[in-house]
């Protein structure tokens, strides 16, 4: 099996060669290109998700104040 790999690979011609480096480059920059779109489109979705939940809880907290913390009396001095 090892000597039809050599065989076909020496009957390849540079011409053939080009060319099916020139496909396999298109195929991984189609790819490369695909995942990097999948990326953006996942981080503008979350970047939403955040900027949503953030104006959600300052429209809570603006509407329900956290209560105030109980003044400590200070030890009086002797």
């Amino acid at each position: 099996m090892a000597k039809t790999k050599q065989v076909n690979a020496a009957a390849e011609t540079p011409a053939d060669k080009k060319n099916r480096l020139m496909a396999e480059g298109k195929i991984a920059l189609a790819e490369y290109t695909a995942r990097a779109d999948a990326v953006d489109k996942n981080t503008q979705r979350l970047r939403a998700l955040r900027l949503a939940k953030e104006a959600a809880d300052r429209e809570a907290a603006l509407l329900n104040p956290p209560p105030e913390k109980p003044k400590r009396k200070t030890a009086s001095k002797k």
